[in-house]
């Protein structure tokens, strides 16, 4: 057996609705960074174009923030542990102080 065993392993079903929240979001992701492109043409394009990239980047933006309600959402479904919380906490501010040394 392996060192986790397999009676802690719960098997979940997928939910089709945050996949495909998911999907939207992955999408509307790819529009902020096409968008992005036109609105630094500014001079270079016409002006309802430049509009157009300008209100599809902003309707965009809601993409942001529903990755971080999906993360919340699958960080809460499991159950809370503070050793596992803390291991998590140190491993990100190890991350985040070496890559800043770097």
């Amino acid at each position: 057996m392996n060192s986790v065993s397999e009676a802690n392993i719960v098997a979940r079903e997928r939910d089709y609705k945050i996949e495909r929240l998911r999907v939207v979001a992955c999408i509307l992701v790819i529009c902020i960074h096409v968008s992005n492109v036109y609105s630094r043409a500014f001079l270079e394009i016409s002006r309802d174009s430049y509009f157009c990239s300008l209100i599809t980047n902003g309707i965009s933006r809601i993409a942001v923030p529903i990755f971080f309600m999906i993360s919340g959402y699958f960080l809460l479904a499991e159950p809370l542990l503070l050793r596992k919380s803390v291991k998590r906490f140190l491993h990100v501010l190890f991350t985040l102080a070496a890559w800043s040394l770097f």
